[in-house]
């Protein structure tokens, strides 16, 4: 189990995870250091298709939109050896919590998509998932 005494986290609203996996793929060969965390929105994975980058664990978060097309959702990836436990986000936003320990503390990490269109987001909700050391990111 890998110590982390810092946390490196790639935040991106690929708007399509499949369709831009080589741009993903391409940045991270030309990163000078793995990114410990990588946070997606708008991956547009539909529920049992397939997403997977070697040397990450993927949690998923895909909207149910039936048969037709997919859009929304979150993806985080985490890098294979971190130990980490996912948090619960409830299910009014499309979200993935994960606590991650870094120095030996936990930090949780909040990675969240809330469409444009009009949404209601219960305060109350979003308060819960930001209680503590949280890193927000998201769309």
């Amino acid at each position: 189990m890998a110590v982390l005494k810092s946390l490196s986290i790639l935040h991106w609203n690929c708007n399509g995870a499949n369709a831009r996996k080589n741009e993903l793929l391409q940045h991270l060969a030309e990163a000078r250091g793995k990114y410990d965390v990588i946070c997606l929105q708008e991956t547009h994975l539909k529920l049992g298709q397939r997403f997977h980058v070697k040397g990450y664990t993927t949690v998923r978060r895909d909207r149910d939109v039936g048969a037709g097309r997919a859009s929304g959702g979150v993806a985080t990836l985490i890098r294979d050896g971190l130990n980490f436990t996912e948090c619960d986000s409830g299910n009014d936003i499309e979200s993935i919590c994960i606590n991650i320990r870094v120095r030996g503390n936990f930090h949780r990490i909040a990675n969240i998509y809330i469409p444009p269109i009009p949404h209601v987001v219960d305060e109350a909700h979003l308060a819960a998932i930001f209680s503590g050391n949280t890193i927000i990111v998201g769309d």
